[in-house]
């Protein structure tokens, strides 16, 4: 609605006019393409926002720095990102699940299954973050950096935050809320680039740390603060208790995710030591973050699509297997097409890209290049992840990422001599072994559907 008053205002009205009958005609009101096409807007435009801020961030970090220096901050941003999905117990998933199911067929019960939610992810968030304050010296270790272990601690209150942080997000989503999600983007951004930039100037790593602190305090105010209007709206009350009724989708949702959360992350953790442990270790992993800080780039069809899809691909197939299987099929080749693109347009110009890091990372190129080629096998994953998960298959989903995962670490075990770059290498390969397992479980489900379908006539 605020988009369409914009477009009034700003628009002469034969074009505005023009636009409502195309929107009419191919997008028609409450439709489940026009909840999608809404989704979608508002996520790309949080996504493309955050995007950008990473970007400048991680040119303003490199700079200042350096390349050894900048390793050391892709270091605590992945350990940040590893332990704070493990303290989210893959809740969030759950939580996105339930709300866009039950949402509208019985609110009292979305507010007693969220209240325990909120709570498991609090405590379990708590129990992480605390793990690892404890545990910095042997962590640094791990990582083959001493110095780390100051910021390791601070990164325990950015993981406790983010983890019961992740959760509400996931929750705003199950409503469809993506508006309010752009919104708070934008408003952290306000916060994180200035603070992120001077306190790396300041402080050094350190300074990077606190900075996250400072942004994701506001960020979970800010959800806090719309999950409450939606819940005032939806005539939603939550209880803070834990109760038998959670135990099965805990044990079908929560538990798989969590798996395959840890499977993921841990493997890619477990890369990233692999690396640093090795001769010029952090300096091979500033290249390594350098180029990878595009994924953002690479990555950003499925980051868009994939959370605006999997609620409405939940309800689908509740409903309508065969709007189920069309969504899955034309989400794959809309993100495919588009990401063919883009990761074409990253190989031709990482030459000049890595030049924005400074003349350190020119090496980088071929590291750009190959994680390019990685990042579009993330399409299909992501699309083959929601379908399966979407109809109740999350644990199919943990056998076939974990399998990746395995081949993920044993290939980068065996070509990190190479550093950067067989470090790309791996998780290239490794991405092809897992889509094709996927896709093959994708093929036999639909044609299990369409026989059921002739079966039932």
């Amino acid at each position: 609605m605020m988009l369409e008053t914009l477009a009034q205002r700003v628009l002469p009205p034969q074009v505005y006019e023009a636009m409502r009958g195309w929107r009419a005609r191919f997008v028609p009101k409450g439709s489940s393409r026009d909840r999608l096409a809404g989704a979608v807007l508002w996520s790309g435009i949080a996504v493309a926002i955050s995007n950008a801020a990473g970007l400048a961030i991680g040119v303003a970090l490199a700079r200042l720095l350096g390349r050894e220096g900048y390793g050391e901050v892709g270091v605590i941003v992945a350990s940040c990102t590893v332990f704070t999905q493990l303290g989210g117990l893959g809740l969030g998933l759950t939580a996105a699940k339930y709300t866009a199911q039950m949402r509208s067929v019985d609110p009292a019960s979305v507010g007693r299954f969220l209240g325990g939610i909120l709570l498991l992810a609090g405590l379990s968030s708590l129990v992480v973050a605390l793990v690892v304050m404890l545990f910095a010296p042997q962590l640094a270790v791990v990582l083959n950096r001493p110095s780390l272990v100051t910021a390791l601690r601070f990164a325990g209150v950015v993981l406790f935050i983010q983890g019961f942080d992740s959760v509400q997000m996931s929750i705003l989503a199950g409503y469809e809320a993506f508006a309010a999600l752009a919104r708070v983007v934008l408003l952290r951004i306000l916060i994180n680039v200035p603070a992120t930039v001077l306190g790396a100037y300041v402080y050094g790593l350190d300074g990077v740390v606190w900075a996250m602190i400072l942004s994701s305090l506001f960020a979970a105010g800010f959800h806090r603060a719309a999950l409450t209007s939606i819940f005032s709206r939806e005539n939603v009350s939550i209880r803070y208790a834990v109760n038998l009724a959670m135990l099965r989708p805990l044990w079908e949702f929560s538990l798989p995710a969590f798996l395959t959360t840890v499977v993921t992350l841990v493997a890619m953790w477990g890369v990233n030591a692999l690396l640093v442990n090795q001769p010029d270790g952090y300096f091979q992993m500033g290249l390594f973050n350098a180029a990878n800080q595009w994924r953002a780039l690479g990555t950003f069809i499925p980051n868009v699509f994939n959370p605006a899809t999997f609620s409405i691909q939940s309800n689908l197939f509740a409903t309508n297997r065969g709007s189920y299987h069309r969504s899955v099929i034309g989400n794959l080749v809309v993100q495919a097409t588009v990401a063919a693109a883009v990761a074409i347009l990253l190989s031709v110009l990482s030459p000049y890209l890595m030049r924005l890091y400074g003349p350190q990372f020119q090496g980088a190129a071929e590291v750009l290049v190959l994680l390019a080629l990685g990042w579009f096998l993330v399409v299909p994953t992501g699309v083959f992840w929601s379908a399966a998960t979407s109809r109740d298959q999350a644990w199919s989903n943990f056998l076939f990422i974990a399998i990746g995962a395995a081949c993920q670490f044993a290939l980068a075990k065996a070509l990190v001599a190479g550093g950067a770059r067989g470090i790309a290498l791996a998780l290239l390969y490794a991405g092809l072994i897992q889509v094709g397992l996927q896709g093959i479980h994708y093929y036999v489900t639909r044609h299990r559907d369409r026989a059921r379908d002739v079966q039932t006539g």
